[in-house]
């Protein structure tokens, strides 16, 4: 059976108003579909928060009055985006797995815009079939 680190891979980040997202067929087309936040550089593990902070968005929260200043952050939903290689589907294996640790704390995962299953539970490990 093979690995693969999908923490090796270029993630971005995107953040939209609640439930956006969820238009995968009419991104493409339509503008108001677009993030508000991003895409940006996002590192797996990782959070939505450290992104931010990387890309310069919000301050460090833990420095006095700063948690002010990063509430928006709560009121947008969040997508972590990968493009899983080509490579790495060859070969058309039985079975195809993202697994993943812990996932905070609730979402759902897609695979090319398929949903793959719903998670929730952040320090329970996850399982999605990528096939």
């Amino acid at each position: 059976m093979r690995r693969y680190d999908l923490s090796a891979l270029s993630w971005t980040l995107k953040g939209y108003s609640p439930h956006a997202w969820r238009s995968w067929d009419t991104w493409a087309y339509d503008p108001t579909q677009l993030p508000e936040v991003g895409p940006l550089p996002a590192r797996v593990p990782g959070s939505v928060q450290a992104a931010l902070r990387e890309a310069g968005l919000i301050p460090d929260w833990n420095l006095g009055m700063n948690y002010r200043l990063c509430q928006w952050v709560e009121h947008l939903d969040w997508v972590f985006e990968v493009r899983i290689p080509d490579e790495w589907l060859a070969g058309n294996p039985a079975t195809l797995r993202a697994c993943f640790e812990g996932l905070d704390y609730q979402g759902e995962v897609y695979v090319n815009s398929t949903p793959a299953g719903p998670f929730r539970g952040t320090f329970t490990p996850h399982r999605f079939d990528l096939r």
